[in-house]
């Protein structure tokens, strides 16, 4: 996931950051995800063989997404091995469209894993003004806590509220597909499906670093040890 770098790149990984699109565009940001959600999905129906490219435009279309902006999504996808073309082709609107089962893997484990969350929040752009501001004062704390436990607390704040952050922002394209009337398999929030994932897997890391870092006494205080006994 890092390569040779010290932090998590999009264009430096092999696994492209599935929660920015990079268009610059806040309304296209979670176009990755969410394009990569319906077709993981559409894969698992019998007989499917795959989605024409002119398909995927002309449903986002009717979510007020432009041709131009899908299709640079799509051509990205494409090269960081998301998605391919049944024939293998150069892509085209004509171009019968398949995840890979990288995709599949990010889908369905990736996006619902705490360091997953961690470590592509970095690169990932916060058009929320507040949500952005409270993740970045979070992110200082880090640097600055020295005990492993607390910190840790610290880590998993600022991963969930980047969570709801993504979750939220898929909710928009989710919402406009319901209101359009588009097929069902557009109108679900990948995050969601993951949310108890993600919240399992913040038990399971918070376990392993009371066990190895910290004592019953650390727990004190921590939301997700709150009332054991």
């Amino acid at each position: 996931m890092f390569g040779n770098q010290s932090m998590y790149h999009d264009e430096l990984s092999t696994i492209g950051n599935p929660f920015d699109a990079k268009l610059g565009r806040s309304q296209a940001q979670f176009l990755r995800l969410y394009i990569l959600h319906v077709l993981v999905n559409l894969a698992t129906e019998r007989g499917f063989d795959g989605i024409e490219a002119f398909d995927i435009i002309s449903t986002l279309e009717k979510l007020g997404v432009s041709e131009s902006t899908t299709e640079a999504v799509l051509r990205k996808l494409i090269d960081q091995r998301y998605i391919f073309s049944r024939s293998h082709q150069d892509y085209s609107r004509e171009s019968v469209l398949l995840p890979s089962r990288l995709a599949g893997y990010v889908v369905r484990e990736l996006i619902g894993r705490f360091v997953f969350l961690e470590n592509t929040m970095y690169d990932t752009f916060i058009s929320d003004d507040v949500v952005w501001q409270q993740i970045k004062d979070l992110v200082k704390q880090i640097y600055n806590e020295h005990e492993r436990t607390r910190r840790f607390k610290l880590r998993k704040q600022a991963a969930a509220m980047f969570f709801d952050y993504v979750s939220s922002g898929v909710g928009k394209l989710v919402e406009q597909a319901r209101k359009r009337a588009v097929p069902p398999v557009w109108c679900r929030n990948p995050m969601e499906t993951v949310r108890l994932d993600f919240e399992n897997d913040l038990q399971r890391a918070l376990r392993s670093a009371l066990r190895n870092y910290g004592t019953d006494e650390a727990t004190t205080g921590l939301p997700l040890f709150k009332g054991r006994r």
